[in-house]
């Protein structure tokens, strides 16, 4: 019983740094809910079951990673600058200053973007591959192994009842 609560204390902080993981990626709850959801449809289009694989045909998605095509806060934020310093005008000092720090902050979310990106394909798909493919793989030796501890009890049980007089 030791070795099966490792195992699910193993799996939850497993879950709890996958959530974690997922959260820091895309912070907004939306756009996550809408990542998921287009990973489950692109799943179920390479399904064997061909009632979901038309179910999923039938479903508009974001092809590729969503996360890839939207611009980050620091994108924005630099787009804005660099607008509002070109309404000020480029030859007046504020307006200068404000299309240097919008070019750097649009800097900024590229790298941004690239290391969310670095983290989602190093870090958090190999570890959602875990979950799904590795935890159905324990569950069912787990299962496995109940059942045999079952069979075993039963059988002492029954050897004890024909040993007894």
């Amino acid at each position: 019983m030791h070795l099966s609560a490792r195992v699910e204390s193993t799996k939850q902080c497993v879950n709890s740094t996958a959530n974690a993981a997922r959260n820091f990626l895309q912070p907004n709850t939306a756009a996550r809910l809408e990542d998921m959801f287009n990973e489950k449809v692109t799943a179920a289009e390479s399904s064997t079951n061909a009632n979901l694989r038309d179910l999923a045909s039938k479903i508009p998605i974001r092809r590729g990673s969503a996360m890839d095509k939207r611009p980050s806060y620091s994108e924005i934020l630099g787009n804005t600058m660099k607008k509002g310093g070109s309404e000020v005008g480029d030859q007046t000092e504020i307006g200068k200053s404000m299309i240097e720090v919008g070019t750097t902050f649009e800097k900024l979310g590229m790298l941004e973007r690239e290391i969310l990106s670095d983290v989602y394909n190093n870090f958090f798909k190999p570890f959602s591959n875990h979950l799904q493919v590795e935890w159905s793989n324990i569950a069912t030796e787990k299962r496995r192994l109940d059942l045999a501890r079952l069979d075993l009890d039963a059988a002492k049980s029954k050897s004890k009842g024909c040993q007894d007089p």
